[in-house]
């Protein structure tokens, strides 16, 4: 390779990196922006479902309906959505906190508990996406219809939230 050939590919290859790394701040900018839209919204979900299987963000096998024997066992997956996002110099971090509570089709609480769940993470990258799963034994229900509510807590946010998804339960049980 000629000097003036390498001095090209050379001049190339920065101009290349260049343009990387503006597209890379570009990148970070909208995610710094998505953060505080985020911050500024209420808290919600993205999705909440009854699943049969969940493997991770996005891979579940969603029940076709939310009905299972009373011996089983029946997953909830959610996405939370507009949880905050305190950032302290490059750390950024979430903290929610969740409860559970069962409800029979007259509305009466049959389980309730507090704090079943914690998420905090503090992280050099910005958490954007965010799953959670639910595993809700169903030993000792009795068939019927049932309401499962999450309540969402987010800490940092100073919100709470909480939403409500249908189930039954069928044959299997006492």
């Amino acid at each position: 390779m000629t000097q003036r050939a390498f001095v090209f590919v050379l001049v190339f290859l920065s101009l290349l990196s260049g343009v990387a790394l503006s597209e890379g701040s570009r990148t970070l900018r909208l995610k710094e922006e998505l953060i505080a839209l985020q911050n500024s919204e209420p808290l919600t979900l993205a999705k909440f479902l009854a699943c049969s299987e969940v493997k991770g963000y996005g891979d579940y096998v969603p029940l076709e309906e939310a009905k299972v024997k009373g011996d089983g066992v029946i997953l909830f997956y959610y996405e939370p959505l507009n949880y905050f996002t305190r950032r302290e110099g490059d750390i950024y971090e979430i903290w929610l906190l969740q409860d559970v509570v069962v409800l029979d089709a007259k509305q009466k609480e049959v389980f309730r508990q507090e704090g079943t769940m914690e998420i905090h993470l503090r992280k050099r990258s910005p958490v954007l996406d965010l799953y959670a799963v639910n595993r809700l034994t169903l030993h000792g229900l009795p068939p019927g219809k049932y309401v499962f509510r999450l309540v969402l807590r987010d800490k940092l946010k100073g919100e709470r939230a909480s939403f409500d998804l249908p189930f039954e339960v069928v044959g299997g049980g006492p």
